[in-house]
């Protein structure tokens, strides 16, 4: 967990390559500290196809990974939401893999 939680820190770079496709791995891995660092990058610059993810961390137990999920989640869509429930409900009325952003 300490390579993935080094290596999604390292997609914070902006020389890194192209992390899109490992991030959400690494943001459902069962280690939080993996997590948190994934959701955190991920969170930095918020992009269209993380929604899903996102929703999953959003109701995570662990707060800091669910509120950096949730903050994520309203910079990227605008809607004022709160809680996993509240984002699911969200992504099953908009069909969060095709909604158009406003």
């Amino acid at each position: 967990a300490v390579a993935l939680t080094w290596g999604a820190e390292l997609c914070a770079d902006p020389r890194a390559p192209d992390c899109d496709a490992v991030l959400p791995a690494i943001a459902r891995h069962p280690g939080f500290l993996a997590r948190r660092q994934a959701v955190r990058t991920m969170a930095a610059q918020p992009a269209r196809g993380q929604e899903a993810v996102l929703i999953e961390v959003a109701g995570d137990n662990v707060r800091s990974s669910a509120e950096l999920a949730e903050d994520a989640l309203r910079r990227l869509t605008g809607q004022p939401l709160h809680g996993a429930e509240a984002w699911r409900q969200w992504c099953a009325e908009v069909d969060c893999r095709s909604w158009e952003p406003k």
